[in-house]
């Protein structure tokens, strides 16, 4: 009943570079070696800012004299930014194609995080046997794929707000009775 005029404006900036490089080679045939060097550098920036204003006497002005409003609100404003840089390797071994060996090793950084754990290694290994490929089960009509597969490995999780590791500051205006 009032009116209300409000400019609001958001902007949201991310980009991405990913970088592999690999390596195959097969050895006697039975021997197959994959190994792959990779990095991964992200970033993120946001800005915002929201102004409005009631009690417009008719609306003539539309939004175009947001000054002609008589109960303005406290403009509003925020910006953040983050980044994190990951780098990983991975190599896996394949022996006739039966038995199979991978580890992994990623560095992970984020500035998400404080000071002193601004990066962490992460870890894996998995092993895998393709039992079908064994001379004792490759002519079943039963089973025509059966694969054992075990893995360990650390994760970790960058899925917090910015700004969680560092004391924060905030400020405002409070329009007490107009």
């Amino acid at each position: 009943p009032n009116g209300r005029a409000e400019y609001t404006h958001a902007n949201t900036m991310y980009w991405q570079e990913e970088t592999y490089l690999t390596y195959n080679k097969t050895f006697n045939e039975d021997h197959r070696l994959n190994a792959m060097l990779g990095l991964s550098w992200q970033e993120r920036t946001y800005a915002y800012n929201e102004s409005w204003t009631e009690g417009f006497a008719d609306d003539v002005f539309q939004d175009y004299n947001m000054g002609a409003g008589t109960m303005p609100s406290s403009p509003s404003s925020s910006w953040n930014r983050w980044a994190m840089n990951s780098y990983f390797l991975r190599v896996a071994y394949n022996y006739k194609d039966r038995y199979s060996l991978t580890a992994t090793g990623r560095y992970d950084g984020s500035s998400k995080f404080g000071e002193s754990n601004k990066y962490a290694f992460f870890p894996s290994a998995g092993l895998a046997w393709n039992v079908n490929r064994e001379s004792w089960l490759e002519d079943n009509q039963t089973i025509s794929n059966l694969k054992l597969h075990t893995s360990y490995g650390l994760t970790g999780n960058s899925e917090i707000g910015v700004y969680q590791s560092l004391g924060k500051v905030g400020s405002g205006t409070l329009l007490l009775n107009g």
